[in-house]
């Protein structure tokens, strides 16, 4: 569709221009984005707000549960599991931080999760955990909930071992094993030290993983 590259790879074939047409598409969405919190700003600023943030502020009593706002509650979540106050923020500003590392710890040599059906399961649990994160955030501190809050914070952290650096491994395994049992039913012969860099290579996990209808 010209706006994103699945493959990763450079082809000679024919795209749609960027100006006018994708732009004219995110300009769309973009306006839409804006009306939407324009009707939250403007007509219903308390709706995502916490009532208890409203109550006159006493010195001398400090408030028995405490919720952020809703866009802080995930990392909240991850901050109060911790009993240890530094570490509690070493490990939320590490979940910041890994957001930005996450394009240099996944290995895989396709970029795209079109054509990796086990990236795309744990990546959708991922997302299922960060919900359940935000959840945890506005729960009472009890043993219970803050057992949930421990394993949905181990899960978001696994995410970037299992979901970057595992997951590119395993395909990797798997498409040069694949690549040089087809190499080798041809009678050919396959450098392994050369065979991953090659864009052939990316092209043969692309036809591998895609569904064939064998009817």
């Amino acid at each position: 569709d010209g706006s994103n590259n699945p493959l990763g790879i450079k082809t000679k074939v024919a795209n749609i221009n960027f100006y006018p047409y994708i732009y004219v598409k995110d300009l769309v969405a973009f306006f839409v984005l804006v009306f939407s919190l324009s009707i939250f700003i403007f007509y219903f600023p308390n709706a995502l707000g916490e009532p208890d943030n409203y109550l006159e502020a006493d010195p001398y009593s400090t408030p028995a549960h405490i919720v952020p706002e809703w866009y802080f509650l995930p990392f909240y979540a991850i901050l109060r599991v911790i009993p240890n106050k530094v570490g509690g923020i070493l490990a939320m500003g590490g979940a910041i931080v890994m957001l930005f590392l996450y394009p240099l710890l996944n290995t895989s040599l396709l970029r795209s999760g079109n054509f990796r059906p086990v990236y795309a399961v744990i990546f959708w649990l991922f997302v299922s955990d960060f919900c359940l994160l935000g959840w945890a955030g506005t729960t009472p501190v009890d043993d219970y909930f803050r057992f949930i809050g421990i394993t949905v914070s181990v899960g978001y952290f696994s995410f970037f071992i299992f979901g970057g650096l595992f997951v590119g491994w395993l395909e990797k395994f798997l498409m040069l094993h694949a690549t040089k049992m087809g190499g080798s039913n041809k009678g050919c012969s396959t450098n392994s030290n050369n065979l991953l860099t090659t864009p052939s290579y990316k092209v043969g996990v692309v036809d591998y993983l895609t569904p064939r209808d064998i009817s």
